[in-house]
């Protein structure tokens, strides 16, 4: 069972994300959602999350601003953090990436795709 976060200010797109996952056949556990990322953090404080799919650009606080506090703070739990985003330039994952990113997905989330990327990311968890 894999929990999992869904952070993005888009209601419409958290359930999408969510739709996609379940397509993939990877039994959930625990489903929660953030609209930003404050929330993200307070829900970070509370749950071992498996996985954050986290959007870049959001209100109060982004994507990049909660993958630095959840890297530097002991006090969260520390998942693995996947950015889906339309900005999708090879410049920009790679920061991600060194930053500390597991991974960077680009919208529309494919459902084939995703699964590919949690196997690599997730392999206890999640299989190809």
């Amino acid at each position: 069972m894999l929990n999992v976060l869904f952070v993005d200010d888009s209601p419409v797109t958290r359930r999408a994300q969510r739709r996609m996952l379940e397509i993939t056949g990877i039994p959930l556990g625990t489903v929660r959602e953030a609209g930003d990322g404050i929330e993200a953090i307070e829900q970070l404080r509370e749950f071992a999350f498996d996985l954050v799919l986290c959007d870049l650009h959001m209100p109060r606080m982004g994507g990049v601003a909660v993958l630095a506090a959840v890297r530097s703070d002991p006090a969260l739990h520390a998942p693995a953090i996947i950015f889906v985003s339309s900005d999708h330039s090879e410049t920009r994952r790679q920061r991600l990436v060194d930053a500390g990113a597991a991974a960077f997905v680009a919208k529309p989330l494919d459902p084939e795709k995703l699964r590919s990327v949690l196997a690599e990311v997730l392999p206890g968890k999640v299989s190809a």
